[in-house]
């Protein structure tokens, strides 16, 4: 009877040890997942604050990364402006601004390091660039201000994705005239230097399949030159209203740039 005893108290101990090892198994079981659990938690927690930062830090580097953009927004904050990368993205820009009677003029140069918005250093200095805000008393003087450009005449020329433009040379130039929307927009080319208006025209055509430039209140037009000589070579031009908004610049493609980035 005692062997019995003993053998059964032994059993009991026994099973004893293994629910305890198994109840200790557990517990490190569910340990060890709360701790991948919160790892996992808190790796997804980093990453969203890295993208988070990223985002607040991109759109302060949009506004911020040149000293006088920021200043140029500080003085005007209900004025829209072209983004300065869209002037010449590949070189630093400096910026001066002046209003005289309704017109609103900010100058765009080239410069080797940042200065400050309307730095005397600017005084001498040639814009490759230009935007300008244009107040008008009446909605035609507006229109006639933008001066569209729609001559229909001249040899019919396919320009891509259903456009169609008018080609005509006269006084050593040719000019190429096609419509993109309400804007309408001419290429003057030099004969005399064997300049071809096309291939400019179908650029920007493939651009603007692609970007967007302001929508006009009623016309808008677009200036260009294949040969530029300064800045007014090349001007995107609309009207809101009883305001002109004019964007130039010596670069074709940037001026066109410049002018979209004014709907982002």
């Amino acid at each position: 009877m005692k062997k019995y005893f003993l053998l059964a108290s032994t059993l009991l101990l026994f099973a004893a040890c293994q629910n305890n090892d198994e109840n200790s198994q557990n517990s490190s079981t569910k340990e060890k997942t709360v701790e991948t659990s919160q790892t996992n938690a808190d790796s997804q927690q980093t990453s969203e604050t890295i993208s988070n930062d990223n985002q607040v830090n991109k759109s302060q580097n949009q506004t911020s990364d040149n000293i006088a953009m920021t200043e140029l927004q500080a003085h005007y904050p209900r004025e829209r402006f072209p983004m300065i990368t869209s002037v010449d993205p590949t070189e630093e820009i400096a910026i001066a601004v002046g209003e005289e009677e309704n017109t609103l003029t900010v100058s765009y140069y080239l410069v080797d390091k940042q200065i400050p918005l309307n730095d005397p250093l600017l005084s001498n200095a040639t814009p490759i660039g230009q935007f300008q805000r244009i107040l008008h008393n009446t909605t035609e003087e507006a229109k006639n201000d933008v001066a569209p450009n729609t001559d229909a005449g001249g040899q019919a020329t396919d320009l891509g994705h259903n456009i169609i433009g008018h080609q005509q040379s006269g006084a050593g130039s040719t000019y190429l005239n096609w419509q993109e929307g309400n804007c309408s927009m001419a290429i003057q080319a030099n004969n005399l230097e064997g300049e071809d208006p096309q291939p400019l025209a179908k650029e920007i055509v493939e651009y603007l399949e692609k970007a967007f430039l302001p929508a006009p209140k009623d016309v808008g037009s677009g200036s260009f030159m294949i040969t530029s000589s300064d800045y007014h070579s090349n001007v995107v031009a609309w009207q809101e209203g009883t305001t002109v908004y004019k964007i130039s610049n010596e670069n074709t493609m940037n001026s066109l740039k410049m002018a979209v980035s004014m709907n982002q």
